[in-house]
């Protein structure tokens, strides 16, 4: 069973001030469902805890980024290309859970970050 805190680690120790583990919890319960209801009766569990992994990372970041946009009045920039890869990486993992494949082992905070960076760098400087 994925936990509050594994969330927190995924989206790179992310603080309990940014993201609450009730607004985690929600999300957790949320993405539990989706990936249950969506994936191969082969799939093997760990590949399924890895979908329910960032689903949640990805359904709490965006919480997290929905409030930041209640403050300044838009998401940034950056938020929302962090956002886009981390909803890639979900339908990735859901896709392994679907198809009853295995994914690479979740550990993608330098994935995420490497990612985004390179994402950026594309958006912003065209490179």
């Amino acid at each position: 069973m994925v936990e509050a805190s594994e969330v927190r680690k995924y989206l790179n120790n992310i603080s309990i001030e940014s993201i609450t583990d009730d607004v985690i919890e929600i999300q957790l319960e949320l993405a539990n469902t989706k990936v249950e209801e969506n994936k191969s009766e082969s799939a093997l569990e760990q590949t399924v805890e890895d979908a329910i992994l960032t689903w949640a990372g990805y359904l709490s970041y965006l919480a997290y980024a929905t409030n930041i946009e209640r403050g300044v009045g838009a998401i940034p920039g950056p938020m929302l290309i962090h956002l886009d890869m981390l909803k890639a990486i979900a339908d990735e993992y859901l896709g392994y859970a679907m198809r009853g494949e295995t994914g690479m082992a979740v550990g993608p905070q330098l994935y995420i970050t490497e990612t985004v960076s390179k994402r950026w760098n594309r958006f912003r400087y065209g490179y």
